[in-house]
């Protein structure tokens, strides 16, 4: 059985990815669950490690015939995850 995936809003797990995303996009970004199953069901489900899905493109677009991400959804997500890595340290976990 997969386990849940769930980070408090609260953490400075999800406040380094929360600032980074509004930096980037310029507005408070939209948090939502996954309906879907990823590997943070293994990663914090399984092993306890704090983990939060955010990609680019719609998952509806994911796992079908004519798959696609747009260039512009990768560009904005590398810088994202690049603003997240400047607010985020690891030594928030312990």
């Amino acid at each position: 059985m997969y386990e849940k995936s769930v980070v408090s809003t609260s953490s400075p797990l999800f406040k380094a990815m929360n600032d980074g995303t509004k930096t980037v996009l310029g507005e408070e970004p939209v948090v939502t669950t996954w309906t879907c199953c990823t590997n943070g069901s293994e990663t914090s489900g399984h092993r306890n490690i704090p983990t939060i899905g955010m990609g680019p493109g719609s998952i509806l677009q994911g796992h079908i015939v004519d798959e696609y991400i747009e260039i512009e959804q990768i560009n904005k997500v590398t810088d994202i995850y690049l603003e997240f890595l400047k607010n985020w340290s690891p030594a928030d976990l312990i």
